[in-house]
């Protein structure tokens, strides 16, 4: 336990204190981090407590207590030192795509390093479309959230794959999946649109995406659905315009508690077009 407190420990100090206190050992700490991730650090070998050596159930408790701390210990690297990040990304570690705790971690990277995870973009692309098809809800959301980041944030050309990015994200919108699943599949498709709107069949996408509405659960995905949906009205896009009365539905659902549901900015923005749409439209509004 020792070593997943001082995961823990570290993870909380970068959020507080940032970069500086590790920036003497990033080259360490990473390389520990990935023996930890491979199962290779020695607190993973013949695992003890006070009371001599751990049976089976204890130990496995452990080792995933120990990779989640990890992992959350990477994905803080990763957001503390940004595009500087990318070197550490080289490690020739094969993550394993039915963990979901890696491929959470995976996400948490692309959002730290955002443009420089563009020379990952194959590998990354193939190992999420892989755990988008996992039979762990856990792992798919991961999967859905990180698949979502890299389409963001790539400079690589990928929109030849959306197509397949979409098939592979749409039974997680029919599936009876967990709300998170649905939330991040949400984000993901959003993500998409805004990044190459044009490359998304948004007249076959748009009706799905708001009959899933609104995000149940991980309202942070909120941030990417809103942002999408006001860059569509502000583009007059037509078939956004023509499901007016079912968001302005969604819009009542997410502006009433609970109040988390969305940040004072995007919440503030959403009330701005709620009155210009009462302005342009005031019959469908006022029906």
């Amino acid at each position: 336990m020792v070593v997943v407190q001082i995961c823990q420990a570290m993870t909380e100090s970068l959020k507080v204190c940032g970069p500086a206190i590790i920036a003497e050992y990033v080259d360490q700490i990473a390389n520990q981090c990935l023996q930890i991730l491979q199962k290779k650090a020695v607190c993973q070998q013949d695992q003890e407590d006070e009371d001599g050596i751990l049976d089976e159930d204890e130990a496995a408790e452990h080792d995933a207590l120990l990779i989640s701390a990890c992992a959350d210990l990477v994905a803080a690297m990763a957001l503390a030192l940004g595009p500087d990040f990318v070197q550490y990304f080289k490690k020739k570690s094969k993550p394993v795509s039915d963990r979901s705790m890696t491929i959470g971690c995976l996400g948490e990277c692309i959002l730290g390093l955002k443009s420089a995870v563009t020379e990952f973009t194959e590998q990354l692309l193939t190992l999420f479309m892989k755990a988008l098809t996992d039979e762990n809800d856990e792992v798919r959301s991961n999967a859905a959230y990180a698949i979502g980041l890299l389409c963001q944030y790539t400079t690589v050309n990928i929109t030849p794959q959306y197509n397949n990015i979409l098939a592979a994200l749409h039974p997680l919108f029919i599936k009876k999946s967990t709300t998170n699943v649905t939330d991040n599949a949400c984000g993901a498709v959003c993500r998409m649109m805004l990044a190459h709107p044009e490359a998304v069949p948004i007249d076959q996408v748009l009706p799905v995406l708001i009959q899933t509405l609104p995000l149940k659960q991980d309202y942070q995905e909120n941030e990417p659905v809103y942002r999408c949906i006001f860059q569509l009205f502000r583009a007059n896009n037509n078939i956004v315009l023509n499901h007016i009365t079912d968001l302005l539905n969604v819009f009542a659902q997410v502006l009433s508690p609970p109040e988390d549901q969305l940040l004072e900015a995007t919440r503030n923005e959403l009330i701005e077009l709620i009155r210009a749409l009462h302005h342009q439209f005031p019959d469908i509004v006022n029906g």
